[in-house]
């Protein structure tokens, strides 16, 4: 699926396909990348229930009769009817309007900020209809997605319930659609890194607890009504972009989960390589939310006494460890952050693991180190005789190797962001090639005036 943002921020205009398994940002400052950043992020409406994502007049025109289902508990739908680019274009429509809501929220600005913005999808090229197969159950309700029809149960006792109270016809009706155009409209979960993650590692604890004082306080204050304490914590809280206040939030959250692992097993062991070979210690949490470094079992330092590595990187360990899941979309700022550019390329080669085993990876950088390693494990992917030999030679992994289908790569500039063609021989950075050209010719020009005869 293509989405295409139009006058956000510095951003004039961007479309971006979010099939690719990893996408990749480059350009310099000021020209839109932050802006494109929050915006995808900003697709991700796990805010809301799936039941309550639909108002009535659209569920009802995607599916227009359920008498059959509340009168016998059981209903079979052409799935034709409900699974076509009609009512995907209807869907898309009024998801770009639904966001363009959100954007004043995302950032933390004025309505008057977005007047001209826009969002817009475009359909994806391949057939719909018989896409997928699968069942689903939630609350009693069994949905099965069959070849030609889509086959709906309720359990009698909760169709009872339902009949009760109208707006619950619609909930069923909207958790049908939700489930039937899940991989088209829906976008999963997605997790930013910001590139504020050092500050957030340092005072995330801090923050919290202030807030904490400042609610009771407001909360305590005799001389306020209801209205009033809520208007004086939004006014107090409201001081950040939703991507700082979430980033703040999943953080706290990453760190009180040390004995818990909702992740991936698989993408948990990029947690371990990354800390054993750039870290070279290991990022522990406590009951408390405190966060430490390792560098042995004896020796622990709380993270705002670690280096900037640490730091740097202590949101992406505590995601890979407790948190990430297939279909997620994790999105980072400048992964080469504080890093030595050896690093910088163990990063990317970690991060194109992680695209791999599932989950959608985002990144804007201006590193030349971080993309030529992307480069390296792109042509590491072509078929010739000598590839497993260059392989072994530098010692990369199959794991990490990268099809060129499946990356995508955007210039931004003039603050418009333009796809760059991904070829088997990698991308080429335009911006930060012409850059690196200036700086060699400038330095061999000073060398060869000032210091050969």
């Amino acid at each position: 699926m293509v989405v295409t943002l139009k006058n956000i921020g510095t951003l004039h205009e961007a479309s971006f396909d979010l099939d690719k398994d990893l996408i990749v940002f480059i350009g310099p400052n000021n020209t839109g990348k932050t802006y494109a950043s929050y915006c995808l992020y900003g697709l991700d409406l796990h805010d809301q229930p799936p039941e309550l994502r639909l108002p009535s007049d659209i569920s009802s025109q995607i599916i227009p009769d359920l008498v059959e289902l509340f009168a016998t508990g059981e209903i079979v739908l052409v799935k034709e009817s409900i699974l076509n680019e009609t009512n995907l274009a209807l869907l898309y429509q009024y998801w770009g309007d639904e966001f363009k809501k959100r954007l004043p929220n995302l950032f933390n600005l004025n309505e008057n900020d977005f007047l001209n913005s826009e969002i817009s999808f475009q359909l994806p090229n391949y057939d719909i209809k018989t896409e997928f197969k699968s069942a689903w159950l939630v609350s009693d309700i069994n949905i099965e997605v069959r070849e030609n029809n889509v086959k709906v149960r309720i359990n009698k006792k909760v169709l009872e319930n339902l009949l009760q109270i109208e707006s619950n016809q619609v909930k069923v009706k909207s958790l049908i659609i939700h489930f039937i155009f899940e991989q088209h409209v829906y976008f999963g979960h997605y997790y930013f890194i910001p590139a504020e993650r050092i500050g957030i590692s340092i005072f995330a604890r801090d923050i919290f607890r202030n807030r904490f004082t400042k609610t009771n306080e407001i909360l305590k204050d005799a001389k306020l009504n209801g209205t009033e304490k809520v208007d004086m914590m939004l006014k107090e809280f409201n001081t950040y972009s939703t991507i700082i206040q979430d980033s703040l939030e999943q953080y706290s959250d990453l760190t009180r989960t040390s004995t818990t692992f909702f992740s991936d097993p698989e993408i948990r062991k990029l947690a371990d390589e990354l800390e054993a070979k750039i870290l070279k210690g290991k990022i522990a949490t406590n009951s408390e939310g405190e966060v430490f470094f390792n560098i042995s079992d004896k020796k622990e330092i709380k993270i705002q006494a670690s280096g900037s590595i640490i730091k740097s990187l202590a949101m992406l360990v505590l995601y890979l460890r407790y948190n990430a899941q297939p279909k997620q979309t994790v999105i980072i700022d400048e992964p080469e952050i504080n890093l030595h550019p050896d690093n910088q390329r163990l990063v990317a080669r970690i991060l194109a693991k992680l695209s791999k085993l599932g989950v959608k990876v985002i990144v804007s950088t201006h590193s030349d180190y971080f993309i030529r390693e992307l480069n390296n494990l792109i042509m590491l992917n072509k078929d010739h005789p000598e590839t497993l030999a260059m392989r072994e030679k530098y010692e990369y992994e199959e794991t990490e190797v990268l099809d060129h289908n499946r990356v995508g790569a955007y210039l931004f500039k003039n603050h418009t962001a333009t796809a760059i063609e991904v070829t088997a021989a990698g991308m080429e950075a335009a911006t930060i090639d012409e850059e690196i050209n200036k700086l060699n010719n400038a330095s061999n020009d000073i060398y060869w005036t000032l210091f050969e005869e």
